[in-house]
């Protein structure tokens, strides 16, 4: 491995040596914000060695200048087929080498392996191989999208193909590869749009013809542009859940604000529907504000099946060797989660549900971690039966939460208020995180006294208003938002909960 970095820096050297010359790009695409922001420049080499040397020296520098990667403690695992595993080694011999990987492990032959990267991820070696292409290289990112698509990435291999569109708006694989479809002259991108250009209408999500719409159209309900039918608008009036057809193995159950595909049994997938649609009230009146458009989720019948369906679209945020237990993807307005009906499903789904509802309420705005993760916790912890909602809830029986908090008040290893309010990488990804976000938030909204509760208002505000954007500096506009120091505020914060846990 020592062998290997000494080669790369070699290798960066010579690049560095070179003349790139950079091309401004006249479109709008995905990658462009990477090229302002003065990333590594895109270069040509000729020969198919040149081309693999920068990858290595391109993977080589995002090691040594981004000491905070996105992906810290991932290896990569180069294979003679050509093809790359990511995880992390678990163990090495002259036999075999063992990766842990989100969906287990996974064992290779030594003599199946023709190098291993530590340190990275497959995101850096897409970046390196789209950093090392002409900006205007369009077969060039046409194999860049199918290869990361081969190693079942498929959202950065569309965002590779939207690429494409933006220099070719025409080009046939790139429109393919992204399932659009040419109907009555002109290019439609989702098959909803298709089915409208076909004069289809969709009614309590099932679709009707041009006849059949037009001879029902007087029994059916218009409600904020759909249509549905007249006693699923009733329960909708209400408020309450309207159980549409099954799809694709899913029970689907709409709300006035949600569309809920559960892969479980009806009474639990009718309950989470119930919950989200409470929360959602409850979310709207602590925000003061909510999202303008219909809000998604899918429950997945069991961890396999979420797993599944994650590992083809894996995002850079992602653990290299586990799944996350549920996440919010703002591309498609949707949360997925996949513990079924387990009693673990409400809590992570309303975790989820809040990063959702944050996110519809303003896009742009920038929360520090321990606010996004901290409020995401806060409202998760929650009591529900079936129609009244209590959130922010202690539970010491069920909050696992409290329970790691307080073994590690009572050991005495709690963290400073500084690691919670602006982690490091390796603080960042430390599960405790979220308890001692959770902490602050349940402690400035319960346990703090009135100035520091309209303090924290203040601040909540400020950060929706697109005012912070979550840089290291945050406490500071935290303490001004206050009227109180760092050092007052967590000696507040740890007498609280050391009062909780009954701490001298």
């Amino acid at each position: 491995m020592q062998r290997w970095l000494r080669f790369c820096c070699v290798i960066i050297c010579l690049l560095h040596s070179r003349q790139h010359v950079r091309k401004k790009p006249t479109h709008s695409s995905p990658f462009q914000s990477d090229k302002q922001a003065g990333a590594f420049e895109p270069f040509r080499i000729a020969s198919a060695a040149g081309r693999t040397l920068a990858l290595l020296s391109a993977i080589a520098a995002a090691a040594v200048h981004d000491a905070c990667s996105r992906r810290a403690g991932a290896d990569v695992i180069e294979l003679l087929d050509g093809s790359f595993v990511e995880g992390i080694v678990e163990s090495e011999n002259r036999d075999r080498v063992l990766l842990r990987t989100p969906v287990g492990p996974r064992r290779f032959p030594r003599e199946s392996v023709r190098e291993i990267a530590r340190g990275v991820s497959i995101f850096d070696v897409f970046d390196a191989r789209r950093k090392a292409l002409d900006t205007a290289d369009v077969p060039g990112f046409l194999k860049l999208a199918a290869w990361v698509k081969g190693l079942g990435y498929d959202s950065t291999a569309r965002k590779t193909l939207e690429h494409v569109l933006c220099l070719d708006p025409d080009n046939l694989a790139a429109r393919d590869g992204l399932g659009h479809k040419f109907v009555n002259g002109k290019w439609l991108t989702d098959s909803d749009s298709v089915m409208i250009e076909l004069g289809m209408r969709r009614v309590s999500g099932q679709w009707l013809g041009p006849a059949e719409f037009e001879s029902r159209k007087d029994s059916l309900a218009l409600i904020e542009g759909e249509w549905f039918l007249a006693e699923h608008a009733a329960l909708l009036a209400r408020g309450e859940p309207a159980r549409l057809p099954d799809a694709e193995g899913f029970r689907v159950f709409r709300t006035p604000r949600y569309l809920i595909r559960a892969a479980i049994a009806p009474e639990h997938s009718e309950s989470l529907a119930r919950l989200s649609e409470a929360l959602h009230r409850a979310l709207e009146k602590y925000f003061g504000a909510k999202p303008a458009f219909l809000l998604h989720a899918v429950v997945f019948r069991d961890a396999s099946a979420f797993a599944e369906y994650t590992s083809s679209r894996r995002e850079p945020w992602m653990p290299p060797d586990s799944m996350p237990d549920g996440y919010f993807n703002p591309e498609t307005r949707t949360v997925y989660t996949g513990f079924g009906g387990t009693a673990r499903t409400p809590g992570v789904l309303a975790h989820e549900l809040v990063h959702q509802f944050e996110w519809g309420v303003r896009p742009d705005a920038s929360p520090p971690a321990w606010l996004r993760e901290g409020l995401a916790c806060f409202f998760s912890v929650h009591a529900f039966d079936g129609k009244e909602l209590k959130t922010g809830l202690l539970n010491p029986e069920s909050n696992l939460h409290y329970e790691y908090l307080r073994k590690l008040f009572r050991a005495g290893k709690e963290w400073p208020l500084a690691d919670v309010l602006s982690p490091g990488p390796g603080r960042a990804a430390d599960p405790h995180f979220y308890d001692h976000a959770w902490s602050l938030v349940y402690y400035l909204e319960n346990g703090a006294p009135p100035e520091l509760k309209k303090g924290f208002a203040r601040y909540r505000g400020m950060v929706l208003a697109g005012r912070d954007s979550g840089d290291p500096r945050v406490s500071d506009s935290l303490s001004s938002c206050m009227g109180s120091t760092d050092e007052e505020l967590e000696k507040r914060w740890k007498g609280y909960w050391k009062g909780v846990f009954g701490i001298d």
